[in-house]
Formats: structure tokens, C-alpha cells, sequence
């Protein structure tokens, strides 16, 4: 044991080194010192949070929406999928068996503890839309060596267009699109120097308030005006051609985070797909690609079908089409014309592709009695149409030049109402015919045009009396 006498330590040294009085001195200034700065600290902060953060604005208000204030910066990531997010498209009707809720008879199903499928909808779970079942693909589930099976959590998907001066068509697109499509990719053209609302009016609406609720999804291109790049004056296919590759050169640098399996669609403003149809590239595998659609061709509106000859014998027609981001960044170098051409047959690394990922074999989904998706041409608001046939100056509005001269007047609401009604096109080489909506006609238009039947009465064919372009002007002049 150690003493303080061995440690060299005197018990007069073990005392205190001041005296009593020094000590109680000493204790009362500490405290007192401690008293100041408690002080000290609690006016400081009342007075900063009196004097700055009261009076101050917050320098990062909250957005009411994404394009509010909007900047161009940064990059989207496009949002992770997880296995539990394909809880919302199934319903579990008896112990593991699991149905598509959109194709399910629940009360019939939930009574004999198996999934009965709805009118429409086929497989072991009701998840393929006719559109698919009945597909060259599938042949309704005669097809040998095909396996369709549900995948462990969705596949993400990307859709891609140049706006067209057609608001009502967006609108319908991404309300229709919402559950199956993660990111739109909408391309605007700046036709001027001067980057204005009049040169640029998508996005001045969307900053305005646009379709708010999925402009979190909403991925906002501006390209160029191309309208001089090749070509003097612009028809349909050269204009949207271009401005195709424009949109996808610039917008696919402004993704982050692809897998292989994310699928992209392509497409024109005027053509929608089938949400139904989307859902099933969403949620299932084992189909082959890439997957081009058959649509449901109509003019003006949905009541007006366009001559299928008019459609097909168009070979500049840009197709809808879809594939897996493997599919476009190996075979096709990011270059949508190498998916619309089919040149990806001659590539290179065609070969290795489908060692890795399987045979390639173009195919299309869908069939004339049950499309997978509306192509809508010139489905425009009337006013909204003469003003684009007036002024074709913004190739924004693709109409096509070659038009009856009786359209290209400034007041060319009556020619264009006879033009509509007689169901006659824009260049007076065909007349569609009219089609009334069947009772259950889920494919005649899509349901969220069925679902707001007053908003788009003109694209239903039921607003064009004979007074309603002549009042439609007075009103909006």
C-alpha cells in the first residue's frame, strides 16, 4: 500500500492551498459567473429568434407543386420499385391466390376461393387484357413455348413525347397512363429566341399549375426549333420524326438509376396506349421484343374512324412501339430512328443480346377488335385546330401542309365544320365513317374520356351542331 510518506508527501502539503474564507470567495464568483451566462444564453436566443426568423421569409418555401418556380437543373431518378408495391394490382381472394383486381370478378371469385376473370381478361389471375390475349403473340393461349408469369415487383416505365399545341391530349395521356407509366419524358419546341409564354406555353402552364398532381412524374425537354434544319416546310412525319430523336437524345441524359428491364414507350402525341395493355408489360415477363401496338385509328374524334387503308399505307408513319432500356442502349445506341427502321436487326451485338437477355422477335400487341391504344389525328379543341391551320409558322401544331386551300384562311371555322362533319380529312383524300359507342365499348375511347364526357364532348363527337364553331369563336374572340 502506497503512503503518502513513501509518495514524498507531507500531511501539511495534503491541505487545502487556501485558506476557508479564500474558498467560500472563490465558490460565489463561479456561481455568480454561472448565473451571467445562463443569462447571457437565454436573451440570445430570444433576441434571434425575435429579431431574424420572425421577420425573415424562409429562404426554401414549399413548393405547392413541382413546377412551381420551376428551373431546368439536375437530373430525375427515376423511382425504385419494391416487392410490396404489387400489392395494389392484386387482391388475395383465398390463401395464396392472388388475382389482378382490374380483370377480377371479386364477389364470384371470393365465393369459389379462385380467380373468375371479367369480361375481357384471361389468365390463371385475370391480368391479360384481350388486347394481349388475342395478340399474334399469345394467340389466345395457344401459342406454344410462350410462359407468361408475374413478375416479384413491377417493371418501371418511361413514355416519351413532343407536345403538340394539344393540352386536352396531354391531360388524357398522363391521367390515363398515371398507374402504369413512372416518368413522362415531354418535349416542348422553343420556336424563338426570345423563351416567352407565347414561344414556350406547355411550360408556362405547367408553372402555372398543370396537371399538379403528376407533375412529380413529369419530365420537362426543351429542343430546338428544327423547323429549318432539314427542311423548309414541314409535314407530319419529318417534323415529329425529328423532334423524336431530339427528345430522347436530350431527355436520356436526364435519367439516373435504369435497369435493364425498365421499359421505354414511344410514341406520338396523337397515339395513347392502353393503360391495361402497359400494365401488363408492368407487371408480368416472358413476353419477346420489341412490341409495336395496333391502334384504334380515328380523325377529329373518337366517333370518327379513320379508313385503316389511310393508317397503314403511310410509311412514314412514326409507330408506337415499346423496349427494355437493354434493348435501346445495346442494339439501338439510344437512336430512336434504329427502333423505327429496325436496323437493330443488323447490329453488331444482336448475338450477345440474346444469349443474355433472349431471342429477339418483333411482334405487335393488340388487334382490330381489341386495340391496344387510340391514334387520335388532328384531335384538336375546333378553335383550337383553325388556329393551327391558320398558322403553321411554330411547327409545335404538326398538321401537315398539304391541306384544302379552304382551310388555311384565317376565318375557317365554317369550312372546318363541314370538313368535321362530313368526316372528310384535312387534305380531302378520304372520308372516315361514324361509330356510336357500344353500350360496353371499353375500346372505342380511353376511360378517362368516358369518365368526363362533358369536358371532352368534342372528342366524343357530340358538340358540332351547326352553330357550335361559329358560337365557340365569338365567344373566345
Amino acid at each position: 500500500m502506497l503512503t503518502q510518506r513513501k509518495l514524498g508527501i507531507s500531511n501539511q502539503n495534503c491541505c487545502y492551498y487556501f485558506t476557508k474564507g479564500s474558498m467560500k470567495k472563490m465558490l460565489f464568483l463561479l456561481a455568480l459567473l454561472q448565473g451571467v451566462l445562463v443569462w447571457y444564453l437565454y436573451r440570445g436566443e430570444k433576441v434571434i429568434s425575435s429579431s431574424v426568423f420572425s421577420d425573415r421569409e424562409p429562404t426554401r418555401p414549399v413548393r405547392e407543386y413541382a413546377f412551381q418556380g420551376f428551373h431546368q437543373s439536375g437530373l430525375f431518378h427515376i423511382p425504385l420499385t419494391y416487392q410490396e408495391d404489387m400489392n395494389s394490382f392484386y387482391a388475395e381472394v383465398a390463401k395464396d391466390v392472388w388475382c389482378f383486381v382490374r380483370g377480377l370478378d371479386l364477389a364470384s371469385s371470393q365465393k369459389q376461393h379462385s380467380c373468375i376473370c371479367l369480361t375481357g381478361w384471361y389468365g390463371l389471375d385475370c391480368g391479360l387484357p384481350q388486347a394481349v390475349w388475342s395478340s399474334e403473340f399469345l394467340m389466345n393461349g395457344n401459342k406454344p413455348g410462350v410462359w407468361i408469369k408475374r413478375r416479384g415487383r413491377p417493371r418501371r416505365l418511361i413514355n416519351g413525347v413532343v407536345f403538340t399545341m394539344d393540352f386536352d391530349l396531354l391531360e388524357i395521356r398522363i391521367n390515363e397512363l398515371n398507374n402504369s407509366v413512372d416518368a413522362f419524358l415531354v418535349a416542348e419546341q422553343n420556336c424563338s429566341t426570345t423563351r416567352d409564354e407565347t414561344s414556350l406555353p406547355l411550360l408556362s402552364k405547367l408553372q402555372q399549375g398543370f396537371l399538379k398532381e403528376f407533375q412529380h412524374k413529369i419530365i420537362y425537354v426543351s429542343i430546338g426549333d428544327i423547323s429549318l434544319q432539314k427542311f423548309e416546310a414541314v409535314e407530319d412525319h419529318e417534323w415529329e420524326h425529328t423532334a423524336q430523336v431530339d427528345m430522347w437524345r436530350n431527355g436520356i441524359q436526364m435519367l439516373t438509376d435504369f435497369r435493364p428491364d425498365d421499359m421505354f414507350v414511344f410514341s406520338k402525341m396523337s397515339d395513347i396506349p392502353s393503360g391495361d395493355v402497359l400494365l401488363f408489360f408492368k407487371l408480368y415477363d416472358g413476353f419477346s421484343e420489341p412490341v409495336g401496338f395496333h391502334l384504334r385509328s380515328v380523325m377529329y374524334n373518337f366517333a370518327l374512324k379513320e379508313p385503316l387503308s389511310s393508317y397503314n399505307n403511310n410509311s412514314n408513319n412514326i409507330m408506337l412501339i415499346a423496349c427494355s432500356f437493354a434493348f435501346f442502349s445495346s442494339l439501338c445506341d439510344y437512336n430512336v430512328n434504329d427502333l423505327q427502321e429496325s436496323t437493330w436487326k443488323q447490329s453488331q451485338h444482336l448475338a450477345k443480346f440474346e444469349s443474355n437477355f433472349g431471342k429477339v422477335n418483333y411482334w405487335k400487341v393488340g388487334s382490330l377488335k381489341a386495340p391496344a391504344g387510340w391514334s387520335c389525328r388532328w384531335c384538336l379543341r375546333p378553335l383550337d385546330l383553325g388556329k393551327a391551320l391558320a398558322d403553321q409558322k411554330c411547327p409545335n401544331k404538326p398538321i401537315g401542309v398539304h391541306v384544302a386551300n379552304s382551310l388555311l384562311k384565317d376565318n375557317n371555322s365554317l369550312a372546318l365544320e363541314m370538313f368535321i362533319k362530313r368526316g372528310m380529312s384535312l387534305d380531302m383524300s378520304f372520308v372516315g365513317h361514324r361509330v356510336f359507342q357500344p353500350e360496353n365499348g371499353h375500346h372505342y375511347a380511353p376511360s378517362y374520356i368516358l369518365l368526363n364526357k362533358k369536358k371532352f364532348d368534342f372528342l366524343l363527337g357530340e358538340c358540332y351542331g351547326s352553330d357550335t364553331l361559329r358560337n365557340e369563336t365569338l365567344n373566345k374572340s
